[in-house]
């Protein structure tokens, strides 16, 4: 079967593709958001769920992989499913992200802050954040 993946239409059999639940924390602090470099690309601190995690711990989980801090987890904010290409396995995911307000219980780690960053808000108009995800829709979501 044919599957519309990024932007372009492939064919992929459904067995093929892999199915992965994603979180993301949102963290806004005096009109600017936190985002995070991984491969070149900007995004919400965040990723996917391992097997056996909460969607909390895994959320804890990447940022203290990402950030190097502890986070306070709110409601969550936004929700979205996209089919994108894993560039790590290189194989066709189906993901669920999930986006959740939060705040920094802690300082970014001196470690992380070469790919952790605070940007203007309305820097962010029009731009896309990993998987063509308008990031204005997520943070107006939150910010509701």
């Amino acid at each position: 079967s044919s599957i519309t993946i990024t932007g372009g239409e492939v064919f992929v059999p459904r067995e093929d593709i892999r199915f992965r639940a994603s979180v993301y924390a949102v963290i806004i602090r005096d009109g600017k958001l936190l985002i995070t470099e991984e491969s070149g690309n900007w995004s919400f601190p965040g990723g996917g769920v391992e097997i056996g995690e909460t969607l909390q711990e895994g959320l804890h989980r990447e940022a203290r992989e990402e950030i190097g801090a502890t986070i306070s987890i709110g409601s969550i904010a936004h929700v979205e499913t996209s089919l994108f290409w894993l560039p790590i396995s290189k194989c066709p995911v189906q993901s669920i992200l999930m986006y959740f307000c939060c705040d920094l219980a802690s300082d970014i780690s001196e470690e992380c802050l070469e790919r952790a960053r605070w940007v203007d808000i309305v820097e962010l108009e029009g731009k896309e954040l990993h998987v063509g995800l308008n990031a204005m829709d997520v943070i107006r979501a939150v910010m509701k």
